[in-house]
């Protein structure tokens, strides 16, 4: 199913992305804008070679990352935490290098820390990984992308706020009421030991090989790899998650009572252009997202306004714009594992998208 001549860019690039198997062989895709609505389309075959449908559940990293900051959001509205607490006052166990890292410096990678080795967390077990946490360092202020140890962190605020497990509580508070609660699933929830994927993935220009991968782990495993990261889901629910925030923020600005003050607030609390130690690149972060989608190997043509996520393989994207007033969320069921493709895939795709709607 293409976008049937809505959206002829994105129609011919992921169409013969797709069909060549270059990255990828199934594309999901999600846009919504306030003056067209929501719209969405799919594009080539699962890995059993089925056309690929837009409820296929997608094995990724990174789906939590903006779907984390929104539970914090939802605690500082309580009044349970603010952006300014540290991690000492909520999580007791933290090294003392740690202890006094606030809530927002984790959530902006304003902390200094650094993530440990996938590798060696992924064959941790539960007992090691918090050892491995316990030997995390922090230097306040120093920008550095971290994408263990910060979310795990951020995982554990939540869980000493609401005395409950962090995926329960987002589900029962986040995914339930916004109708997601099957279309984004995490370890031990209905649907979680799905069969997934087996991804595609390319290097050095040779064709796609499909080969197991972290990308098409189980939930519990994918959770585990990467804690507060890992869920299957579909480009378009990550797509409606990304047009809450939208909607909040816009409600927000305009009656600050109305809407989510704490999501505005998100938004507002820019790091700053800076170089990034975690990921090698100068570029900016706000509450627990990426801004200034540009300088994130995205299209040139978003504004300084704009938030989202990328999954570490390039293979789910994100971004809502605040000024172009667009959402759009991309899955791919392959992955890209070098620099030059994960940034030519991201700027070429997200390019089409704005070139069609805008």
């Amino acid at each position: 199913m293409s976008t049937s001549g809505l959206m002829p860019r994105v129609d011919e690039l992921l169409g013969v992305m797709c069909r060549d198997a270059v990255y990828c062989t199934g594309a999901q895709v999600f846009v919504w804008t306030p003056s067209d609505g929501q719209f969405e389309a799919c594009f080539g075959t699962d890995h059993r070679g089925a056309p690929m449908r837009v409820d296929h559940l997608h094995s990724t990293f990174c789906v939590s990352k903006p779907i984390l900051p929104l539970t914090l959001a939802a605690l500082v509205d309580r009044g349970l935490v603010n952006f300014d607490c540290s991690v000492g006052d909520l999580v007791g166990w933290v090294p003392r290098s740690i202890a006094s890292v606030s809530i927002r410096e984790l959530l902006t990678h304003n902390a200094g820390m650094l993530r440990p080795s996938a590798v060696e967390w992924r064959l941790a077990s539960r007992a090691d990984q918090s050892r491995l946490l316990l030997k995390s360092t922090a230097q306040r202020g120093v920008a550095a992308h971290s994408d263990i140890s910060a979310w795990v962190f951020a995982e554990q605020i939540v869980e000493a706020a609401v005395q409950a497990p962090v995926a329960e509580h987002v589900r029962s508070t986040l995914l339930h009421p916004l109708g997601l609660s099957s279309a984004i699933v995490y370890p031990g929830h209905p649907g979680a030991e799905v069969e997934v994927d087996r991804i595609g993935v390319s290097m050095a220009g040779l064709p796609v090989q499909r080969i197991p991968m972290l990308s098409e782990l189980l939930p519990a495993e994918l959770y585990r790899a990467r804690p507060a990261h890992g869920a299957l889901t579909t480009a378009s629910a990550v797509g409606r998650i990304l047009r809450y925030v939208y909607e909040s923020a816009q409600l927000s600005l305009s009656d600050r009572k109305a809407g989510s003050p704490a999501i505005a607030d998100l938004l507002a609390m820019r790091r700053g252009h800076r170089y990034d130690q975690g990921i090698g690149r100068e570029c900016d972060f706000a509450g627990g997202f990426m801004c200034d989608m540009s300088h994130h190997l995205m299209s040139s043509r978003f504004s300084p306004e704009s938030f989202g996520y990328s999954s570490g393989y390039a293979n789910a994207f994100g971004v809502l714009d605040l000024n172009l007033e667009v959402v759009m969320s991309v899955m791919l069921n392959g992955a890209m594992l070098d620099p030059e493709s994960l940034a030519l895939t991201r700027r070429t795709v997200t390019t089409a998208i704005l070139k069609d709607v805008l």
